[in-house]
């Protein structure tokens, strides 16, 4: 994925630093994350906060070190923060380049990996992937997804959170797009 800069909140990354005891530089990965999320969303690798971990502002989230509530409680409130503080400004997903279908327009989660990549529409109902350039867009009506897991490095696949359990992407019917 390309390089891109969060939104330029800077003297709220120092006092989040100072207010959960992290350095700087995390909070600005956390805020590069949720920018990539589009608010929503944030996957991210920080080793201050555990590696890799996963944050949904429906309330999942996910950190390295699964078994410590207490990480996951700052990670949350951290995310939150960031966020809330783009509702005043919007974050648009400029710094990437669409590959998915035209009618769909900001995702509000992207991620991939070895050739595998996906976009995720909720405001469509949709979640578009791309397996080395063939292009598929399931439908995810009934299916509020909070998260996405890639299978290891050289399998394709994506296994799709709910508030309610997994769901494997085989279980999704394709959606019919007009021409």
């Amino acid at each position: 994925m390309p390089a891109t800069s969060a939104p330029p909140f800077r003297p709220l990354y120092r006092q989040l630093a100072r207010q959960f005891g992290i350095p700087e530089p995390a909070v600005h990965a956390l805020a590069e994350a949720v920018h990539r999320g589009g608010g929503h969303m944030a996957q991210f690798d920080v080793p201050s906060l555990g590696g890799r971990g996963q944050w949904m502002s429906g309330g999942l989230t996910m950190v390295g070190d699964m078994f410590n509530s207490d990480l996951k409680d700052k990670v949350n409130r951290i995310c939150r923060a960031l966020a809330d503080a783009g509702a005043h400004d919007p974050y648009h997903p400029d710094h990437e380049i669409a590959w998915w279908p035209a009618r769909f327009s900001h995702p509000a989660a992207t991620g991939g990996q070895d050739g595998f990549r996906y976009a995720y529409f909720p405001q469509d109902q949709a979640l578009v992937v791309d397996h080395r350039g063939l292009v598929v867009v399931y439908d995810t009506t009934g299916h509020d997804l909070r998260g996405f897991s890639q299978a290891q490095p050289g399998e394709p696949g994506l296994s799709l959170h709910t508030l309610l359990g997994g769901v494997t992407l085989d279980r999704l019917p394709r959606k019919q797009l007009p021409d």
